[in-house]
């Protein structure tokens, strides 16, 4: 994981027996069999940038550190590379995801988000449900022209949309549908429709 400088999450993964290892932004873990892997801060460890984005971080923030909680991932074998931006939002990673491109260049796969859970808009009382549709039908294109913005931004040679995905079942099955969330095939078909360099992986 990330050298984070809040350590809970290291302290929870110690505390169900995993063994943690902390990486510097941006530094590698050798694997094995030429097998790299980088994690990157998605702030780029500019409190700066959570600030702004998230209203998150600290200004004594020890360089080299994020007080974000999103990460990056970079796996590579020094002819290869994928890229998994996970679930972080483009305008708090871009600075970061240049930086990458900049040392690995395009990236072979490109694993990214066109969703989001959350609450908004389905658990929100005070929308009636044509609201809750309207808001729902917002939320869905924002994330999936958040998508694209990775895609235009990275070139992949393959990419892959994931993140985000969820299902509301038994009482609240009923809220399932203003949820606003596209489905993984509808965006594929949306990412076909509007970026030609790469090819598609449809989970």
């Amino acid at each position: 994981i990330h050298n984070f400088e809040d350590k809970f999450l290291k302290f929870k993964l110690e505390k169900l027996g995993r063994e943690v290892i902390e990486l510097i932004h941006g530094d590698a873990h050798d694997c094995g069999n030429n097998l790299k892997v980088h994690v990157y801060a998605a702030d780029n460890c500019s409190t700066d940038n959570s600030i702004e984005f998230l209203g998150l971080g600290r200004k004594e923030s020890t360089p080299g550190q994020s007080t974000g909680i999103d990460t990056v991932c970079v796996v590579e074998n020094g002819e290869q590379v994928i890229l998994n931006v996970n679930d972080c939002p483009y305008d708090l990673a871009k600075d970061t995801v240049a930086t990458i491109l900049e040392k690995f260049g395009r990236p072979d796969l490109l694993l990214f988000p066109y969703s989001a859970a959350g609450s908004y808009p389905q658990c929100f009382s005070n929308y009636t449900r044509e609201e809750k549709a309207r808001h729902a039908e917002f939320k869905s294109q924002k994330f999936l022209e958040m998508g694209l913005k990775y895609l235009k931004f990275c070139e992949p040679r393959y990419y892959l949309p994931f993140a985000g995905g969820y299902t509301l079942c038994g009482s609240l099955a009923i809220l399932d549908k203003y949820r606003g969330n596209p489905t993984a095939s509808d965006a594929v078909e949306y990412y076909k429709n509007n970026y030609r360099s790469g090819a598609s992986i449809l989970l």
